[in-house]
């Protein structure tokens, strides 16, 4: 036999996401002993979940907060750089060679060591202060083409 799901109280409704199509809020179920986090949208499988994003859009349940996205991870962070040292290393390949042949150019000189501060700059981000939260990332001294 399917469980009647009714809720006996819910309040702290909180945008769930940025696009606005789900409301978490905190719950009290009648077939629950506690309250529980329960996130609405009025799409939900379930009635009591429709009928709970509409309470909460309507304002019954008191003002949604807005929604405060998820800070940013180290790993996250770590994979930006990885990728941004990627291009650094890929732009810098050929003005390598050419130091390397005797061959380069004055201009193409001056490319490689703003290459080279930009990807020692990207190196040394774990260690700013702020990490991984508030990143200051060095500008890309040159655009690809």
């Amino acid at each position: 036999m399917m469980q009647d799901i009714r809720a006996i109280d819910a309040h702290s409704p909180v945008w769930a996401n940025v696009e606005h199509t789900a409301i978490d809020m905190v719950v009290q179920f009648a077939h629950l002993d506690a309250p529980v986090l329960f996130t609405a949208t009025p799409t939900d499988a379930e009635l009591h979940g429709q009928a709970l994003f509409e309470r909460a859009n309507t304002g019954e349940l008191g003002e949604i907060a807005p929604y405060v996205p998820p800070p940013i991870t180290e790993p996250q962070q770590l994979a930006r750089r990885q990728a941004l040292m990627e291009v650094a290393s890929i732009a810098m390949t050929p003005l390598e060679d050419a130091e390397a042949l005797g061959i380069i150019s004055d201009t193409e000189r001056e490319q490689l060591t703003a290459w080279r501060h930009h990807r020692v700059a990207l190196y040394r981000l774990p260690q700013s202060e702020g990490w991984p939260v508030v990143v200051n990332w060095p500008e890309q001294p040159f655009s690809q083409s």
